[in-house]
């Protein structure tokens, strides 16, 4: 989504091309506490690290002030989807070194990482392509409610390969989530228990019949289902689509009161606040078969362009009235925005000086 600067490049000076490893950081506080350094009598220093011994080695004043003028002159990237707007700032310098890696383990949760890769998958998404419907899965207590999360999953593939056998040819793909929630009613009252959504994508514009397709969905699973057709899938309606999206199944799990239901820790596991017990969850959204993408244009802003358009999504904020829009701030690395792209584009990327749109397929 973000192409590399190759103009900032003469900017960073021979002394420094020679110093720049694996990281390096503007400022005393780089985010990495085993790396941050500081000169003699407290002041912080801007470094890199040396990549033939790996020591941080402060560069000179010039070396910094061609740093930082790099920086002052990076501007900023980004895309427009059919789900919204998703902009970043171009980094200065060599990508941070790699941490982490290895075999992973069972996953235990939704996290906030998750969560934004899914809402950019959400994003990505063209729903005008074709059909869509939302279903909704859910397990009886004698049908593994309580089991093992592999229980679960071996279900929803059960239902999967049933899906496909019967619509597979009409099918394009579809988009699953996992979603916990403690019992309200019966003998298991409190308990947690699952079940999935569904976004369904259909190859042609109406899709199966629905409530022939209702019919086949109480066949083939073993409790309680919801099927509907998807809405506001179209222009400046898919906004609201989105945003409920976003909200339904973008939701981070701290279900329940105190003492009951889940609780989530700082890392996205999944707690039982009665017991205290981790879940393991094992993936908790995915998508099957190829749902319709598309991209309605790239964006590149000079520093200026990315400034005023950062100010202009703040005054909307305010006006009508959205935390989120109203914190935007051109200090942010990036941010995105749910909505129509095309409606985003022309209300707030219009009349700005320095802000390049390249629509696909086409000219700027």
């Amino acid at each position: 989504m973000v192409k590399a600067l190759d103009k900032t490049e003469p900017l960073l000076g021979a002394q420094m091309r020679q110093h720049l490893g694996s990281f390096s950081c503007l400022g005393g506080d780089c985010g990495s506490r085993d790396r941050r350094q500081r000169r003699p009598g407290g002041q912080s220093c801007l470094y890199t690290q040396n990549g033939r011994n790996g020591r941080p080695v402060a560069l000179t004043k010039q070396e910094r002030r061609s740093v930082r003028e790099a920086g002052r002159r990076a501007g900023a990237v980004g895309v427009a989807l059919p789900g919204g707007l998703r902009l970043k700032r171009r980094r200065v310098g060599p990508d941070p070194a790699r941490v982490g890696g290895g075999r992973r383990g069972v996953i235990q949760g939704f996290s906030t990482d998750s969560r934004r890769r899914m809402l950019l998958r959400l994003q990505q998404t063209d729903w005008s392509a074709g059909a869509v419907f939302f279903v909704t899965l859910t397990f009886a207590d004698d049908a593994g409610a309580f089991d093992d999360w592999s229980h679960w999953k071996y279900e929803l593939k059960k239902w999967r390969q049933r899906l496909t056998y019967q619509y597979g040819e009409r099918l394009s793909g579809a988009i699953w989530k996992l979603e916990l929630a403690p019992r309200k009613s019966g003998e298991n009252v409190g308990r947690i228990a699952p079940h999935f959504h569904l976004a369904l994508f259909w190859k042609d514009a109406k899709g199966p019949n629905m409530a022939s397709f209702r019919r086949w969905c109480w066949s083939a699973w073993h409790s309680r289902i919801d099927a509907v057709r998807a809405r506001n899938t179209e222009g400046i309606e898919r906004g609201k689509l989105l945003s409920y999206l976003a909200k339904y199944m973008g939701k981070l799990w701290t279900l329940g009161e105190t003492g009951v239901g889940m609780g989530r820790t700082k890392r996205g596991h999944v707690f039982d606040k009665a017991t205290g017990e981790l879940f393991d969850t094992g993936r908790v959204w995915g998508t099957w078969g190829q749902p319709p993408t598309s991209q309605v244009a790239e964006i590149e802003l000079t520093e200026a362009a990315y400034i005023e358009l950062t100010r202009r999504i703040a005054e909307k904020g305010q006006a009508v009235g959205s935390w989120y829009l109203g914190a935007v701030s051109p200090q942010w690395a990036g941010f995105a925005l749910l909505g129509d792209g095309d409606s985003l584009l022309e209300e707030l990327c219009e009349g700005i000086e320095g802000l390049t749109i390249i629509r696909t397929g086409g000219e700027p």
